[in-house]
């Protein structure tokens, strides 16, 4: 990656972060892979000779002509708006005048992961769907079960021409890249992800009396209750009753706290889930108990930002996306307090941290589409492209290289440096078809357990039948 190119990046980074802290105001088997490059320029992916400058004079083979890629026309879809969207629109503007074959590449984002599932299985029913796509793995699962329309990308990667060389293969972070394959196929591309982590308020802390932030659970419940009995204490209404934890359901909380034990649900295979466990009866007893002596509580209002940075936290749960928009928030509110994320407690002895994120597939087309919807993912995996796509979205890169590009130049944001390091040691989020049910279902569970009504001997029972009704919607998923 060129140092410029990281460097403007981080330069708007900076005017952001800086405006934020002075408080100025998201079924065919596939065709084998038939084009060979031995007759064209030498390159390196992604560092592609214009047009103008060479002309590609490959030799048919296999009945993908070279010349049949000339202006071909691919869409790519998306679930962001705003800068990030238009960061992709630049990018595939770039890779248009960039590659050799003439490929043109239309970028559209649709505001979220759920208007892009509907808009999508519209398009599939018309037939009118894009060549590629960038969400969630456990929306590509579910176009690939239900659909049969997502691409293994088996003979793709692995192609001796146009596949993923085996040390660029060996940068991606093991996690990330063996999280987009299911029973040895693979239907994506890693493209980003975010962790799981607890947003730490440091400043109020060493005030109470703690000079680091809690490693064991002990030390979680210690810090957050010491911080509620504070607030208790203050003459503000407002703040009585607030100040350690903010208790968090939504899904990807529950499954950090479950990791957290050592009861991660999920098996090998992409959906089974095995939430009836001690562990698991361990984290969410654990959890009640923080509540049922005030040591967490639940907010009126659904984001945690401003509550963090008036004190009334000092824990939330959160991911490396949050990260800017806690930013802004102490900033907006004058807050003089240093603050930083850290891993979830942990049993296991060192932190396992949950991550989720985007994943790059190709739905089913004819073999000149899919060859050329695959060739922008190899330029878009590249180090470069990486970098600025996750400094845009507030994510993390997915290769070792890009990685270290962006903990090499962050040193002035010692948050998200530290969702750099976190990444290391991960445990991917469920990714197939059944999850997107079941993480409502889970969802349902979690509130159960907060109820007033719901006594800490009720948790048990409470697990067997979320296990049961998500083995239940599992196995439908797979009918």
């Amino acid at each position: 990656m060129k140092p410029i190119r990281i460097f403007s990046s981080l330069i708007l980074l900076v005017a952001f972060l800086l405006a934020a802290c002075s408080g100025n105001s998201t079924p065919a088997p596939s065709p084998t892979m038939v084009l060979t490059p031995s007759a064209q320029p030498s390159m390196t992916p992604g560092l592609l000779p214009t047009r103008s400058s060479q002309t590609p004079t490959p030799a048919p083979s296999q009945g993908v002509k070279p010349e049949s890629l000339k202006g071909i026309h691919i869409t790519i879809w998306h679930p962001w708006i705003g800068e990030t969207a238009a960061l992709i629109a630049n990018l595939a503007s770039e890779y248009n005048d960039l590659n050799i074959w003439g490929i043109q590449i239309e970028a559209r984002g649709f505001g979220g992961t759920g208007e892009l599932f509907n808009q999508v299985n519209a398009s599939l029913k018309e037939k009118k769907g894009p060549n590629l796509i960038l969400t969630t793995p456990e929306q590509v699962n579910y176009w690939r079960e239900k659909s049969q329309q997502i691409l293994d990308l088996n003979d793709y990667v692995h192609h001796p021409d146009w596949g993923i060389p085996a040390q660029e293969i060996l940068d991606f972070i093991p996690g990330f890249w063996e999280s987009d394959q299911v029973n040895g196929e693979r239907f994506g591309i890693p493209a980003l992800r975010s962790v799981q982590v607890l947003f730490y308020n440091e400043t109020w802390a060493k005030e109470l009396g703690y000079a680091n932030p809690p490693v064991t659970f002990s030390d979680f419940k210690t810090q957050a209750c010491t911080a509620a009995k504070a607030n208790q204490k203050l003459e503000s209404k407002e703040m009585r009753g607030t100040g350690g934890w903010i208790i968090k359901m939504d899904p990807m909380s529950s499954l950090a706290w479950m990791a957290a034990f050592g009861g991660f649900p999920q098996s090998s295979k992409a959906n089974e889930y095995h939430f009836d466990s001690a562990a698991n009866i361990e984290a969410f007893t654990f959890l009640r108990s923080l509540y049922d002596e005030g040591c967490a509580w639940v907010s009126r209002v659904a984001t945690p930002y401003e509550y963090f940075s008036s004190r009334m936290a000092l824990f939330y749960s959160g991911t490396s996306t949050d990260l800017p928009i806690q930013v802004n928030a102490q900033g907006r509110l004058n807050s003089p307090d240093r603050w930083t994320v850290i891993p979830y407690p942990t049993v296991l002895g060192k932190p396992i941290t949950l991550v989720s994120g985007y994943t790059y597939s190709i739905f089913r087309s004819t073999p000149e589409e899919q060859l050329a919807a695959w060739l922008f993912i190899r330029w878009m995996i590249l180090s470069e492209q990486q970098t600025r796509l996750a400094l845009s979205a507030s994510m993390i890169p997915v290769s070792k290289t890009a990685l270290g590009e962006l903990k090499a130049v962050s040193v002035n944001f010692p948050q998200q440096a530290k969702t750099y390091d976190l990444a290391t040691e991960t445990i991917a989020a469920p990714g197939g078809a059944s999850w997107r049910s079941i993480r409502r279902v889970v969802e349902d569970f979690t509130w159960s357990v907060f109820q007033s009504y719901t006594k800490p001997e009720d948790i048990p029972a409470l697990i067997k039948n979320l296990d049961e009704t998500a083995k239940d919607l599992a196995g439908k998923s797979t009918r």
